[in-house]
């Protein structure tokens, strides 16, 4: 992520024995899907919304004014203020909850926001001017297990844009790449352009698509 690329972490159970394939190991990548189905999935996926845990019954979230959950990219004219909250069938207490942060593409590691010890929930806001930075949480239980979530990147802007973005998607095709965006609303919003970059630092014009007015 300090190099700018965008992903979240995973658990492989796969040990080439089907046998033993999900029983050797507690290790789950939980998936924060809205039902069962392969497209809530695939959505849920697609958008980095989960976490990989080595206690395979130990519930996460991880949010950013109260509704953006882990995953999410966000752009809004307030300080982000997050939530972690810990529950595990088992009774176990997480001894620390730390929340990462760096700067995306600075080519410089991340470092601790923010930690609470022996308590199964953080709540912290990150005052800042301005700017873009990404977010992780790590959780630690007792006997050594951890939880780590997929980022959230967050910028601040001095003045609010005209629209709120809900969603901004991208999937290989048979013809190409496709992209969606989902907007919640638009208030005097012209245009959207469409950029890309080899390296994400340079960045090119695609195409301009018009807004909702």
């Amino acid at each position: 992520m300090a190099l700018g690329y965008r992903l979240g972490p995973t658990v492989d159970l796969d040990n080439h024995n089907s046998a033993t394939m999900g029983k050797s190991s507690e290790g789950r990548t939980v998936v924060l899907a809205t039902s069962l189905s392969k497209a809530a999935i695939n959505d849920a996926m697609l958008n980095m919304r989960f976490y990989a845990t080595e206690d395979y019954n130990l519930n996460a979230s991880f949010t950013v004014n109260s509704i953006y959950p882990m995953g999410s990219s966000i752009t809004q004219s307030t300080s982000p203020n997050f939530n972690v909250n810990v529950s595990d069938p088992d009774g176990d207490i997480s001894t620390s909850i730390r929340i990462w942060y760096g700067v995306p593409g600075s080519s410089v590691a991340p470092t601790i926001l923010t930690s609470v010890t022996n308590v199964n929930a953080l709540a912290y806001t990150h005052t800042f001017a301005t700017g873009t930075f990404y977010y992780y949480t790590e959780i630690t239980q007792a006997d050594g297990n951890k939880l780590w979530t997929s980022p959230i990147w967050y910028t601040k802007i001095t003045s609010p844009l005209p629209i709120e973005l809900l969603s901004f998607t991208g999937k290989n095709i048979s013809n190409g790449n496709l992209l969606e965006w989902v907007t919640a609303t638009e208030l005097n919003n012209d245009y959207f352009t469409l950029m890309r970059s080899r390296d994400g630092f340079n960045f090119e014009d695609l195409i301009t698509v018009n807004g909702a007015g």
